[in-house]
């Protein structure tokens, strides 16, 4: 376990996606993060409703990586490395958090992309 530190929302779901990573999403659950972030399971749902909430930020953290392809050739190579991108972002994401990823920043970001290639 860890020291004595500030407990946020960022903190809480860097430590969620890590026990995902670590041990899958069947080993997530609000008792097992307090326990790794040593504090009070009360503690984490201060920062968070409840599981669904969190798994929520857990998905959206997970689609924060999204890299934003190169904007080279015509629109339909544009729009195919944004496909491509998604693709590999929601194969990433455990099944239980392919649906939740949908709605993420990180995939609206390459939607909105795509459609402005389109535009162009």
């Amino acid at each position: 376990m860890a020291g004595k530190r500030t407990l946020s929302r960022e903190l809480i779901t860097a430590t969620a996606l890590d026990v995902v990573a670590r041990d899958g999403i069947a080993a997530l659950s609000m008792r097992r993060l307090a326990h790794e972030l040593d504090v009070w399971p009360m503690s984490v749902y201060r920062h968070f409703r409840d599981k669904e909430d969190l798994l929520d930020a857990v998905a959206a953290a997970g689609a924060e990586d999204v890299a934003m392809p190169r904007s080279r050739g015509g629109s339909s190579k544009r729009v195919a490395a944004l496909a491509e991108e998604a693709r590999v972002l929601l194969e990433r994401q455990p099944n239980e958090l392919r649906r939740r990823a949908l709605g993420s920043a990180g995939l609206t970001r390459l939607g909105d992309a795509a459609r402005q290639a389109l535009l162009e």
